[in-house]
């Protein structure tokens, strides 16, 4: 179950990972790179990492497609992924 500190909701990598539909170990990367914040609880290569819920909100909110205010091209079809495929080789000189 998730602890609560000072009203901040600390998830286990598990809850985490499964709000996020991620694997436990993909959080556990994640957080050791900084891309989600985390708390570690103890010292040593034994200690327990804890997600507070606000990161994976956060998180869901910078990684989420179609969200307000972000104007990226979604692609839906092979037709639609041939041409962008077209367009992004479009400045390449050809090979000797």
């Amino acid at each position: 179950m998730a602890a609560t500190a000072t009203n901040v909701t600390l998830l286990t990598l598990g809850e985490a990972a499964e709000r996020l539909t991620l694997s436990a170990r993909t959080v556990r990367r994640k957080a050791a790179t900084g891309e989600i914040r985390a708390v570690k609880l103890g010292n040593g290569p034994t200690c327990r990492v804890r997600i507070p819920e606000d990161a994976v909100t956060e998180y869901l909110d910078i990684h989420t497609i179609g969200r307000a205010g972000v104007d990226e091209k979604v692609v839906t079809s092979s037709a639609d992924r041939q041409e962008t495929k077209v367009n992004s080789c479009a400045g390449r000189r050809p090979n000797p």
